[in-house]
């Protein structure tokens, strides 16, 4: 037997030897036999011994042993060949079929072409089919690759991380809610109410009343008799940014009073003290207020020197009456196409990742806004500043420094604006996040906002210090939340977990920390209050 194969392998170079097809079959001694028996079986080939020597002989006569000259050798293999249809074992053996089983009858003419015209079906008829497949198999790899991914993300928003789809809520489908307005920057549209997404992605409702204050209340210009008007002022977090229209800070403040207090919220976003008290002169004074409580953040002093409307400061550190003003173009929100729009509408992943790319433009314009306006040198230095505040200032840079002038100087117009007209003014300071842990900021802040108060050399800690003095020195009624122990102690329920903003429970711990500073003070009497 050993010495067939070695006669065979004489012949590997040939297309398709039988050397190559026993091989491929099995490669030992016994699966060679296996294989040559199989041929046997089905009538291609008889086996005979004389002694030792082992002699192969096809049906047409055709025979093969070890001692044949090479010719004979030659001849006997491509007849074989021949017999065994290359396509059949081209093909199966391809495949690797581990048992090649010979299915043609017995050898004639007529069953080989049979064999060679209708070969047997495999997995891939030619080439093309060939490529096709792999073409066809590289679509669904690809497939898989974006699927698997989006399937798992799309299913961890979904249950832990829901976010703002596209809707009757989203911002991109809200109506205008505001009216440019030259001299107080902008005005609300009354009689809204629109819904909106919080910074958590909840549901909430956005009401503007009559006057077009946040209010889910109508406020008359005309004060009732035995009524007690209190004027909200400030930005965002005044105007209840992320939360409910029942969780604002007039909201919770009205829940601790008697209902002769009436509390009118006319905070707006975007606004700092350099717009506020323009708003208060000519739409608050008409309201009759007898307390006005001006809630301040610490983004007012970049509000205060860039935003319109705005004063500028006379040398002796007063406000120029003539204010710089711009008038805003507020457009609507761009809609999204169509297929686009598809995808926010109904996949939470599309949503998320929508939100980041508005983050990085917002991030990109507010930078660019930021060196263009704020890395400018102002050399006003007002006199006459208590010299602790003064010395407390060396280490602000000449824009924190002009900005906090401005603020004191806003800060007297309101105090002589209340002893005008007769109101009791408060002063609020709303602590940021990184106050109490810097680490908190980089996680809830934008980075451009913290950029704007490091470019003016904001250091807060030492603002409250100076706010406390500058207060004191003014007569102006002061309170400062950082100090607020319930506020401190608790200040990360005080605040959204991926905002700056106050959360519902951070506006329910400020007016009653506002609450408990206008009854100590006197501010409203302790009697009438239930």
């Amino acid at each position: 037997m050993t010495s067939i194969l070695k006669i065979l392998d004489e012949h590997r170079n040939e297309p398709l030897s039988v050397c190559e097809i026993m091989k491929l079959s099995g490669k030992s001694e016994h699966k060679v036999k296996e294989y040559l028996n199989n041929i046997k079986k089905n009538g291609f080939l008889d086996i005979t011994r004389d002694g030792d020597t082992e002699r192969f002989i096809l049906k047409n006569g055709v025979s093969l042993s070890e001692n044949d000259n090479f010719a004979t050798k030659n001849h006997f293999l491509e007849t074989l060949k021949n017999f065994l249809n290359d396509l059949i074992f081209e093909k199966e053996i391809k495949t690797i079929t581990p048992n090649i089983k010979i299915t043609t009858g017995t050898f004639s003419p007529e069953n080989q072409r049979k064999a060679q015209n209708n070969p047997p079906k495999t997995n891939f008829q030619t080439k093309k089919d060939a490529q096709n497949f792999l073409v066809y198999f590289y679509i669904i790899l690809i497939c898989l690759i974006i699927l698997v991914p989006f399937i798992i993300l799309e299913s961890y928003f979904r249950l832990f991380n829901p976010q703002q789809l596209l809707d009757e809520c989203s911002g991109e489908n809200l109506p205008s809610l505001v009216i440019a307005n030259e001299s107080v920057g902008y005005l609300r549209r009354p009689n809204m109410s629109v819904c909106m997404y919080q910074v958590t992605n909840k549901k909430i409702r956005f009401t503007q009343n009559n006057q077009g204050f946040r209010m889910n209340r109508d406020v008359s210009i005309k004060k009732p008799n035995d009524v007690i008007r209190i004027i909200l002022l400030g930005d965002s977090f005044t105007e209840g940014g992320g939360v409910d229209d029942g969780e604002t800070y007039d909201a919770q403040l009205t829940k601790l009073l008697p209902t002769k207090y009436e509390v009118i919220n006319m905070g707006r976003s975007g606004t700092g003290t350099a717009q506020q008290l323009p708003f208060l002169k000519e739409v608050g004074l008409k309201l009759s207020p007898d307390i006005v409580i001006l809630f301040f953040y610490q983004n007012d002093f970049y509000d205060n020197i860039n935003s319109y409307p705005r004063y500028e400061l006379n040398s002796d550190g007063t406000l120029n009456p003539k204010m710089v003003t711009h008038l805003e173009n507020f457009t609507a929100p761009k809609k999204s196409g169509f297929f686009y729009g598809l995808f926010k509408k109904h996949f939470h992943t599309s949503a998320f990742f929508d939100d980041k790319y508005k983050q990085l433009r917002l991030q990109g314009s507010s930078i660019k806004q930021l060196f263009n306006r704020l890395f400018k040198r102002i050399s006003a230095e007002p006199p006459n500043l208590d010299s602790t505040i003064d010395s407390m200032m060396a280490v602000y840079t000449p824009n924190m420094k002009y900005s906090l002038f401005m603020t004191f100087a806003l800060f007297n117009e309101l105090k002589k604006l209340s002893e005008k007209n007769n109101f009791k003014l408060v002063v609020v300071n709303i602590p940021s996040k990184w106050q109490f842990n810097i680490a908190d900021t980089k996680k809830s802040l934008n980075n451009y906002e913290q950029e704007s108060y490091l470019a003016q050399g904001l250091i807060p800690n030492k603002v409250n210090t100076i706010f406390s003095l500058f207060f004191r020195q003014a007569g102006i009624q002061y309170l400062d939340l950082f100090y607020d122990r319930e506020f401190s102690n608790r200040y990360q329920e005080m605040y959204f977990r991926n905002d700056g903003h106050t959360s519902p429970k951070g506006a329910e711990v400020i007016s009653r920390a506002v609450y408990t500073k206008l009854v100590s003070d006197g501010i409203i009497d302790i009697n009438q209050v239930v």
